[in-house]
């Protein structure tokens, strides 16, 4: 019983749906375009720090193989 109501709740109402995209508060370019850069830099700085380890434990690999 409980599996019908919840399907007939779950139906596709588009009014609902322009009802809720009207409440959301979108960002504005200046915020959007901050965002994006800071999730670039970090983005790059984690990919730099990655990259270090990678390198460092290729080296440390290779020494303890050549031992």
């Amino acid at each position: 019983m409980e599996d019908q109501d919840l399907l007939h709740k779950a139906t596709f109402a588009p009014g609902a749906v322009v009802a809720e995209l009207k409440k959301v508060q979108w960002p504005t370019f200046k915020k959007l375009s901050s965002s994006s850069v800071l999730v670039i830099v970090f983005t790059l700085l984690f990919g730099l720090y990655f990259f270090i380890c990678e390198i460092a434990a290729t080296g440390l690999i290779s020494w303890i193989l050549s031992l």
